[in-house]
């Protein structure tokens, strides 16, 4: 929705402010708090702004900062809405993605299988989100120079994008 489209505009402004948070990111923030404060808060909406919190973090150079609201996220995420909820999942592949910015390789790769796992056993499977779980965890492995690993992975991904996008597959 429109908070998307907050995270493409606050990347493109330039950094202002003491904190070195960019001008989208202080609205983004203002807008975290007051939902924070509001008792009628839907918490799915809540969770998905304070995803793209982190991300304007990771964005900067703030990784531990962006882990750290992530981590609590995927925890909280996993006891309200259940480990299978699709949104679970996007959060984990998140952190995923800030582990692996840092080096923290095994842990990106134990979420990014975590992931995949679930993504892959959900009641009804969503291909292309199987597809872009796959694709992470075959760069992953490229960036580690597993080239081995790597490829099948990549031709899994390009697979099941044929799947979930159209073409031909095989």
């Amino acid at each position: 929705g429109g908070a998307g489209l907050v995270v493409v505009e606050a990347t493109a402004v330039a950094p202002e402010g003491r904190e070195g948070r960019l001008e989208g990111d202080r609205d983004l923030l203002a807008s975290l708090r007051i939902m924070e404060s509001s008792d009628a808060a839907d918490w799915l909406e809540l969770a998905v702004t304070r995803n793209y919190v982190a991300e304007l973090d990771r964005l900067q150079g703030r990784y531990a900062e962006a882990a750290l609201l992530l981590e609590r996220l995927v925890e909280e995420a996993t006891a309200r809405l259940g480990e299978e909820h699709p949104q679970v999942h996007y959060f984990i592949n998140n952190l995923a993605g800030i582990y692996r910015d840092q080096e923290r390789f095994d842990e990106a790769q134990t979420l990014l299988h975590r992931s995949l796992a679930l993504r892959r056993a959900a009641a009804e499977p969503d291909t292309q989100a199987i597809a872009r779980a796959t694709l992470n965890l075959a760069e992953l492995c490229r960036l580690q120079g597993r080239y081995s690993d790597a490829e099948p992975l990549y031709l899994e991904a390009l697979d099941l994008a044929r799947q979930a996008w159209g073409g031909q597959s095989g």
